[in-house]
């Protein structure tokens, strides 16, 4: 049985994405950056489930650190059937008050993260011919967003990292898929405006990390026509 690799897996959409697939009798490995909170209970559900979950502690903005994790975990496991680029982080600010660190921790995190695994991982699953890449960007990617231009610059930037990717890959039997989240119940959206953005979505109301998790488990478990696909969820947003 492979193994998956979820980054960010800990909180928010990256663990509801882990709980899903361990449902779904999938062994997980996944990444957390500061503090793991949920290890307990993610390792004792993966237990009830017959399978297993380890965390790591990475910094995907460190090239070397994502380098070294990526071929451990391929010299420890060596069956990865998927990956999910899911790891990010956000800072609120108009574009005319964005300090140079900000801008660089978004970017560095959430974009060069992402590429630093997709390159580490490239090499291995060409040579399996088989696998699977599901990056999470955002709609801010395609809309913008007030007071997040570096967060929507960055998932936007890893749509054209990941649409690349999957058009390189796509011969070799890896399929690519992108999902883009509108406003979910996250700690991202904790500070929000609820009666205001809840106005803008037809769907009245919140996505949940649940209703992504559910959707990457269908990419990962289901046979399916799709490739490089933009899958956006966002309610309707308006």
């Amino acid at each position: 049985m492979g193994h998956i690799l979820v980054t960010g897996g800990s909180r928010g959409i990256g663990k509801a994405i882990v709980e899903s697939l361990i449902t779904e009798n999938k062994s997980i490995i996944y990444t957390y950056a500061n503090e793991n909170p949920n290890e307990t209970l993610l390792k004792q559900k993966a237990k009830d489930n017959g399978v297993t979950c380890f965390s790591y502690k990475v910094d995907q903005k460190d090239s070397s650190q994502v380098t070294k994790f990526c071929n451990q975990i391929i010299s420890e496991y060596d069956d990865i059937e998927a990956i999910i680029l899911n790891a990010g982080i956000s800072q609120n600010s108009l574009i005319s008050n964005i300090t140079d660190e900000q801008w660089h921790e978004v970017i560095e995190t959430n974009l060069y993260g992402p590429f630093y695994y997709l390159r580490n991982m490239y090499n291995y699953f060409i040579s399996k011919g088989e696998g699977t890449v599901i990056t999470v960007s955002s709609m801010a990617a395609i809309n913008g967003s007030i007071g997040a231009a570096a967060y929507a610059a960055s998932k936007g930037g890893i749509i054209g990292l990941a649409k690349s990717a999957g058009k390189e890959m796509a011969r070799f039997g890896i399929k690519s898929y992108i999902i883009a989240p509108g406003y979910v119940e996250t700690d991202m959206t904790a500070n929000l405006n609820m009666k205001k953005t809840v106005s803008s979505i037809l769907m009245g109301r919140l996505g949940t990390p649940q209703e992504i998790a559910d959707l990457v488990s269908y990419l990962i478990t289901k046979k399916n026509f799709f490739q490089n696909n933009i899958f956006t969820a966002d309610g309707g947003n308006v």
